[in-house]
């Protein structure tokens, strides 16, 4: 293996393309070596260099004819510019690889975000702190993301342009409960986020609840087509009025899920019931481990979501 293999082959192992493309890649590079090799071994061999010839045995002419590059020498000429268009060619691919493995890593999101009212997106965030995804979950999700477009900014420009934007002022007002859940394998990160987005909500009317979840609980969540909080919301309604439905769940408001879910749990008023995921309220038990804060008080909620964070919930 030359030094030219070892290079592409290492840039080859350093990026994350497909094998399809790696095998493509190595193959170009020796098909253009063996045209190489064709050329190099169709040259005449044995033929006399200029210098070889004697100047004071020939004429003029002869003097001039014996200065022009003889066949061998013209043909290693030859041979020396397939060399460098491969070198050239290896080297274009390598600066190519580079550029689709930053692009791939640029575009693939490590922590999603799922903000659940009535509307439910879900937003993709890479390891840069950039939306790359911004999904709708329902129909309410569609159109607010149809009015903010919010793929391609920094997270915190991002939050701040939904939680101030007119679309999304009608779900935030005082009679609403906006629910967050960060899933990352990156527990930092998505502590942070959480962070971020309860910093947002603070400045708005509504009640909120800010947390993060499992990884798990986004794949269950995804594959029932729901947002994290209120996938695991519907549950927890499910379990204690089997009567219900996922779909008739998902249908309902978060604030109504909460309000259902205290109903049956025998907890009392409407709005005063369980916390949402990652939040606690008063005495009530939650369905994560966190910390709320209403009118009853500072509370600690512990339960059934294994999620934790921080949030403002009614009383």
């Amino acid at each position: 293996m030359t030094d030219l293999d070892a290079r592409v082959r290492r840039a080859l192992d350093a990026q994350h393309v497909p094998d399809s493309l790696r095998q493509k890649t190595l193959a170009a590079i020796e098909e253009a070596r063996a045209r190489q090799g064709a050329e190099g071994a169709s040259a005449a061999p044995g033929q006399p260099l200029a210098a070889d010839v004697p100047a004071t045995s020939v004429g003029p002419t002869a003097a001039a004819e014996a200065a022009a590059p003889s066949p061998a020498v013209r043909a290693a000429a030859r041979r020396r510019r397939p060399a460098r268009a491969i070198t050239a060619l290896a080297a274009c691919l390598v600066l190519a690889l580079a550029g689709f493995g930053l692009h791939s890593v640029y575009r693939e999101p490590v922590a999603f975000v799922g903000i659940d009212v009535n509307p439910s997106i879900e937003l993709g965030i890479n390891r840069f702190d950039r939306v790359v995804e911004a999904r709708p979950l329902n129909d309410d999700g569609r159109i607010l993301l149809e009015d903010v477009a919010l793929t391609g900014l920094g997270y915190q420009e991002a939050i701040d342009a939904l939680t101030t934007s007119a679309a999304f002022a009608p779900y935030a007002d005082a009679g609403s409960l906006v629910e967050v859940s960060v899933a990352s394998a990156d527990t930092a990160l998505a502590d942070r986020l959480a962070a971020q987005t309860d910093a947002a909500l603070e400045a708005l009317p509504c009640d909120h609840a800010c947390g993060s979840v499992g990884t798990e609980v986004r794949d269950q969540a995804s594959a029932a087509g729901m947002g994290m909080a209120r996938y695991q919301a519907a549950q927890e309604l499910v379990a204690l009025d089997p009567s219900l439905t996922l779909d008739e769940c998902a249908a309902m408001s978060m604030r109504e899920l909460r309000d259902r879910i205290s109903a049956c749990a025998g907890h009392g008023e409407s709005s005063s019931g369980d916390a949402p995921a990652g939040a606690g309220r008063g005495p009530h038990a939650g369905s994560g481990a966190g910390e709320g804060r209403g009118a009853q008080g500072q509370g600690q909620g512990e339960g059934t979501g294994g999620s934790h964070g921080h949030g403002r919930h009614g009383a």
